[in-house]
This record gives structure tokens, sequence and C-alpha cells, in this order.
């Protein structure tokens, strides 16, 4: 998408074939590898990141109902991620998922059915991974950050309240979102909404996530980062539903500048592992 935006789609080797033997301009393939379902490809990625953590964290070892529930959350993600590619895939050649549940202009459609579902597999990774590592965390605390889990852990349902329930929610109150169009008297927080869960849930959230697993270790500086980790992106997450509500977009801001922040004594808490 971004060499086609960049140089044209069509400068790509054998694109002007392919879009003959499709029947398709360029332009309409162009718009369609950056349509509204490119989010998939972001949430796919978030489950990635709760997969790797859930191999970080030891997920085989897990016996009865706590690898259960970590089994059923990982198939159900990884279900989400099969059903979230075919469905960006035929998005591209310009199929459009029906809406689901619907009333009027209410309703899901189905590419938000799938990632919710998805999303939904991460309540049970955590169901079967918290106890776990929580127990881990405190017979060995000089090794593993109990703090440090927790924040983890609670950044997940961090973005599941900020993309999945606010999602739903808007989507069954369309006569006042409409889809982010006008005339619709609340298409502006829709707009809103679009840009706050993509720079907070799915840009932020993974990178912090990524600083936590690389900074496990209970060192100070780990400590002291994951404290500030967990504080950032809970208000994060107050700062994404100000701005939907209100479009004050200045709070989740200030919470980005402080978790970009933070990251810099992640960062020395990782180099003061290495060393160590």
């Amino acid at each position: 998408a971004g060499w086609g935006a960049d140089f044209g789609i069509n400068s790509l080797p054998g694109m002007s074939g392919i879009l003959h033997a499709l029947n398709m301009r360029p332009k309409a393939f162009q718009e369609g590898l950056v349509s509204s379902h490119s989010h998939l490809i972001a949430t796919c990625e978030v489950f990635a990141w709760v997969a790797l953590t859930a191999i970080a964290f030891d997920y085989q070892s897990l016996t009865g109902r706590k690898r259960h529930f970590t089994t059923m959350g990982l198939v159900m993600a990884g279900t989400g991620v099969i059903f979230a590619t075919g469905i960006y895939v035929a998005g591209v050649f310009g199929w459009e998922p029906p809406t689901v549940f619907a009333s009027g202009p209410n309703g899901m459609p189905l590419d938000d059915l799938v990632l919710t579902f998805g999303q939904s597999g991460i309540i049970f990774i955590i169901a079967g991974l918290l106890p776990a590592s929580i127990q881990k965390a405190r017979r060995n605390p000089d090794a593993v950050s109990l703090i440090s889990r927790i924040t983890i852990f609670s950044t997940w349902v961090f973005s599941i309240l900020g993309v999945v329930a606010w999602g739903i929610y808007i989507e069954f109150h369309e006569v006042f979102y409409g889809a982010g169009e006008a005339p619709a008297p609340g298409a502006i927080n829709d707009q809103a909404f679009i840009r706050a869960h993509l720079v907070y849930a799915f840009l932020s959230l993974p990178i912090l996530n990524a600083f936590l697993l690389a900074c496990e270790s209970g060192n100070q500086r780990c400590r002291l980062f994951a404290w500030a980790a967990l504080i950032c992106a809970f208000f994060g997450l107050i700062g994404q539903t100000i701005w939907v509500v209100t479009l004050n977009k200045q709070p989740l801001g200030i919470a980005l500048i402080i978790m970009t922040a933070s990251l810099v004594a992640g960062l020395a808490g990782i180099w003061q592992s290495t060393k160590g």
C-alpha cells in the first residue's frame, strides 16, 4: 500500500497484468489496500503479541483448567487471524463484508464481529495465564517482576475496552455516529474514535508490551518502567474516551508523550538486565 501511494501501484512488477486479469483499475485496487478493513492487519498484530506473551510466560507448562482456558483463547485468536486475513484479501478486490445483527442503521459488520471474537479469546488467555504468572513472580521476584506481568495483562484489558467495547457501542448507535459520515451529529466523534483507537490500542500498547516483555526482570529500573507503563496505559484509555466524547485530544496526547518518555526507563532497565 505504501509503495502504491508513493510510486504508483502499477510500478510493482507484474501488477499491470494482475489488474488486467482481475478487470480492476489501479485506483480501485489501491483504495482496497488502504480501506477501512486495513485495521484488520493491526488487530492481527495484537493477537501476535498476545500469543508471544503466552509463550514467554511458559504457557506450555500449564495444566488443567489453566491450560484449557489459555488454549481456547489462543484458538479463538488464531481463528480471528485466519478469517481477518480472508476478509481483508477479499476486501482488497472489492468485496464488502455484510452487516450482522442489523437493526435499522445499527449493526455489526462481519469484519468487526470476527475481530470481537478473536479479542474475546484474550479474556480466556488472561484467565489461564494470570494466576500462574503471579505465582511465578512471587516465587522468584529477583528474576520476574510482578508489576510487569500485571501491567501486561492490564494493557490487554485496556485494549479490549478501547477497541471492542467502544466499537460495539458505536456500531449500535449509528443514528448518532453515522459511520463517521456527515450529516450525522456524531460523525466527527466516530472519526475521533477511528484515530484514537488506532494510535492508542493498535500502535502504542503493542510497543509498550514489547518493552515490558524485554524488561521483565525484578531490577529497580524495570519495576519503575512497569509502574510508569501501567499508569500511562490507564490514562491513555481515559484520554481516548475523552477524545471520542468531547473531541479534546490533549489528554491522550499527554498520556502518549509520558508513555514515550517512560520507555527511556524501560530501555535503561533492559540495559541493566543485560549487563547483570
